[in-house]
């Protein structure tokens, strides 16, 4: 680890000096984005995950108007599972809020446990 972490002290501090933030927030993007590339290029089979959970989470924004780059750990609860994406947090009076992302698949479910669905027969055992 300290071979990628020399480098890059090695690459700022030799060509960091006279750039610009939204030079710096440039280069930081190309290296975050060189990174992401190499680890997703590995032969490596990602594990079947049924279910994830955090206490935490990132936000990682670029600003419309610097092209500033800015990351943020967010005390919030991470939920997913093959129904969507849930997110927990508090409001300013400690009660808590949440926020649900649906799969496509999970909405077709809920509509049609409603009897919002297309009025098909999927098992064939009703006439």
């Amino acid at each position: 680890m300290n071979t990628i972490t020399t480098q890059l002290q090695q690459l700022l501090a030799e060509h960091a000096e006279g750039l610009s933030p939204e030079q710096i927030a440039s280069l930081r993007v190309q290296c975050m984005e060189t990174v992401n590339l190499f680890f997703d290029q590995l032969p490596v089979q990602p594990q079947p995950v049924s279910h994830l959970s955090a206490h935490e989470v990132t936000v990682e924004i670029t600003d419309e108007t610097s092209g500033l780059l800015y990351r943020r750990q967010l005390p919030i609860d991470f939920e997913e599972n093959g129904n969507g994406i849930k997110l927990t947090a508090e409001d300013l009076y400690g009660k808590p809020l949440q926020m649900v992302f649906y799969t496509a698949e999970s909405i077709r479910r809920i509509n049609d446990l409603m009897g919002k669905g297309p009025d098909e027969d999927k098992c064939h055992t009703h006439s």
